[in-house]
């Protein structure tokens, strides 16, 4: 579904198992990690990571601004990913795009990035028309 963030909200709290899975179509996330911030943009994924290896949030995650985010349920995440295992490695790869950028190492293979694209472009869709994207 999309959800509407508004500024301050809090999406997913640290030392929680997510619930949630957001892809940010507009707008800006933010999290504070060990003394640094992290912020999300348009095309980020937030708490798929965690959904996929099990792990609590190591941070509260608030909107910086209003945004459109595309919230898949925990489950739904998971059975697109099942469906879908290239989401996984994409998925697996982009938090330490978010921590640690280098503008020296391409941090998403071409195949990951353009797959990134597609599902951002669908984002306000619903979890059919995501699924019907990669079965294309």
């Amino acid at each position: 579904s999309v959800h509407f963030a508004w500024p301050g909200e809090t999406l997913l709290e640290r030392d929680r198992k997510p619930r949630t899975v957001y892809l940010v179509s507009a707008g800006r996330l933010e999290a504070h990690i060990a003394e640094h911030d992290i912020e999300f943009g348009p095309g980020s994924i937030v708490g798929g990571h965690e959904v996929l290896e099990n792990l609590p949030l190591p941070a509260t995650v608030r909107s910086l601004t209003f945004g459109h985010l595309l919230a898949l349920s925990r489950g739904d995440f998971k059975r697109l990913v099942e469906e879908h295992p290239v989401i996984a490695r994409n998925v697996l790869a982009l938090p330490e795009a978010a921590v640690a950028p280098d503008p020296e190492v391409d941090r998403l293979p071409d195949q990951a990035r353009a797959e990134r694209q597609q599902l951002m472009r669908i984002a306000s869709g619903s979890l059919a028309e995501l699924r019907a994207a990669y079965d294309d």
